[in-house]
């Protein structure tokens, strides 16, 4: 029988679209101008492999949550949540080690490490909410 996604799966997921896309759209057209709002230094050779990332965040982050929000299941949102939380959890790693090891700007590092920290609490919540199939016995 197909279990319905939770409620907090749905809300989890507009959030990290809004985010994504929040995200990956400024890096994606003015990659410098949107590193420099968070005290990165303005890196002109750095544009190829920001707007890549910004691709990437509108594509893996901002799509496959507006698909998995359309999901009428848990199983056809259940890898996308899966995937977000580990992806999640190391991009926030990385962050908060380049923000104590001095690595770039700490505004900005530890930005996006809240950013990070706050999406995975709410995949976190989701996959908690996840249906539960009866174990046998």
């Amino acid at each position: 029988m197909d279990q319905p996604l939770p409620a907090i799966g749905r809300t989890t997921f507009i959030i990290h679209t809004i985010i994504a896309v929040a995200v990956g759209l400024p890096l994606l057209v003015a990659p410098l101008w949107f590193g420099a709002l968070f005290g990165w230094a303005s890196q002109p050779e750095l544009q190829p492999v920001l707007r890549a990332f910004g691709a990437m965040f509108l594509g893996l982050g901002g799509l496959t949550s507006f698909l998995a929000m359309r999901a009428s299941t848990w199983a056809q949102a259940d890898i996308i949540v899966r995937g977000e939380m580990a992806y999640l959890a190391l991009q926030g790693l990385v962050f908060a080690l380049a923000a104590l090891t001095g690595v770039g700007p700490a505004f900005g590092n530890w930005v996006f490490f809240a950013c990070s920290a706050v999406l995975f609490v709410l995949f976190a919540a989701t996959f908690s909410a996840r249906p539960r199939t009866a174990q046998p016995g």
